[in-house]
């Protein structure tokens, strides 16, 4: 039973680590692209799955 507790502190650290990333991968891609390129993306669902990953690992 001891194993369990740093277990989760290795997946709550995993967790966090991507959710960091997704943060960072998120505002670069805001910078980097056209707004109006992302707004049409946006539109025709193509950011969906990413937004979708993004909102599980912050729910997770």
């Amino acid at each position: 039973m001891r194993g369990s507790p740093l277990a989760l502190r290795l997946l709550e650290g995993a967790c966090a680590a991507l959710v960091a990333l997704g943060v960072v991968y998120a505002a670069i891609l805001l910078l980097a692209a056209d707004p109006d390129a992302l707004l049409i993306t946006y539109k025709r669902g193509g950011l969906t799955p990413l937004i979708i990953f993004f909102a599980g690992s912050c729910a997770g």
